[in-house]
Formats: structure tokens, C-alpha cells, sequence
């Protein structure tokens, strides 16, 4: 069935749509989901009513950062490519909104031209950059020179450390999330 269905070749429904999608690598603004996602929550959170039950598949492929979504469609955690592959299809039933978060990869995230220190929570650092929260265990670091200025801050937001202090790794990348 599943061939099938990648063989019509459905288009992108738009919300109030009735009926099945194929989706290959689905994602939200190019940011993949991890194989241990709910399935459920992947159509959830990409607008859709349901999954059809069973039709998450993962091939092996892995991307530089994953999103893991709980039954809900909300977001429960993140991962890097080290530890999990993505889901390379599903199906999809019933479009009834757009999706429900959107999805913003940062590189080498800075505030006030200083790094942000690994010691950071990444709830605040994505509250402090503009943005709802970030996405657990998705962030990527590096090593640093004890000289180079970086920032620790606190889950609200708020800066808690010492821009000098000897602190040895920065965020390279975080991954922050905006509800709609």
C-alpha cells in the first residue's frame, strides 16, 4: 500500500484537506524528525488530524539535527546525527492546520558579538535570541580559547555568568522552537 501511494505522488495538502498524504522525510522549515518520534505526533505537528497507524518508516539516513515529538505533536526532546536516523516516510490523514511550531536552526548563536557558553540552558538562550523555547539535547558545542568572551544563561533568559569566566565550551548550534 505504501508503494502505492509514493506512486500517485500526493501533493502538499493545504488545511481542511480530507484524505491521505505521502510524506517523504517530513520536516518543519528543514529540520527532520527522529526515528523515535510518536508517529502520531509527527502528523500532529506537521497540521494533520492522524497518522495512518504503522507508516512511519526510518531507511538509515541521518541529519545534521532531529526533532523527537511526542503523541501531542509537541516537542520533547532534539537530536544530533550521532545518535538516530530520520523518519524517511509516513502517512499522514486529514490536514486541519498549519503546523503547529515553527523551527529555527542557529549557528554559532551570539548575543552582543559574545558566544553563548555550553554551561547555558537552551530554553533561555532561545528565550534570549527571540524565540519560545529550544529544542532538549539538540544543541552541538566546542572547545574555546580561555580568553574568548561567552555567555551563561539562565532558563528565563537572564544572564548568570561571567562574560571572562573559564568556561571552556560554547554552543555551536541550537535548535529553537516558535509555537503558532
Amino acid at each position: 500500500m505504501l508503494l502505492l501511494l509514493a506512486t500517485i505522488g500526493f501533493k502538499s495538502a493545504q488545511a481542511g484537506s480530507v484524505g491521505p498524504e505521502f510524506i517523504s522525510y517530513p520536516n518543519i522549515d528543514g529540520v527532520f524528525f527522529a526515528d523515535t518520534s510518536n508517529e502520531q505526533g509527527v502528523c500532529k505537528a506537521l497540521g494533520f488530524e492522524m497518522a495512518t497507524p504503522g507508516s512511519a518508516h526510518s531507511t538509515g539516513h541521518s541529519a545534521d539535527s532531529l526533532l523527537v515529538v511526542d503523541y501531542n505533536g509537541d516537542v520533547s526532546g532534539g537530536k544530533n546525527k550521532w545518535f538516530d536516523y530520520t523518519i524517511s516516510q509516513i502517512i499522514c490523514l486529514n490536514k486541519i492546520q498549519r503546523e503547529k511550531f515553527s523551527v529555527r536552526k542557529i549557528s554559532h548563536p551570539v548575543f552582543s558579538n559574545m558566544g553563548i557558553s555550553a554551561r547555558s540552558h537552551q530554553d533561555g538562550v532561545c528565550r534570549l535570541l527571540g524565540h519560545d523555547r529550544g529544542a532538549p539535547g539538540s544543541t552541538f558545542h566546542s572547545s574555546v580559547h580561555n580568553s574568548e568572551p561567552l555567555l551563561t544563561i539562565s532558563e528565563s533568559g537572564n544572564f548568570i555568568g561571567e562574560p571572562y569566566s573559564q568556561i571552556y565550551f560554547k554552543f555551536t548550534q541550537i535548535i529553537c522552537i516558535d509555537y503558532e
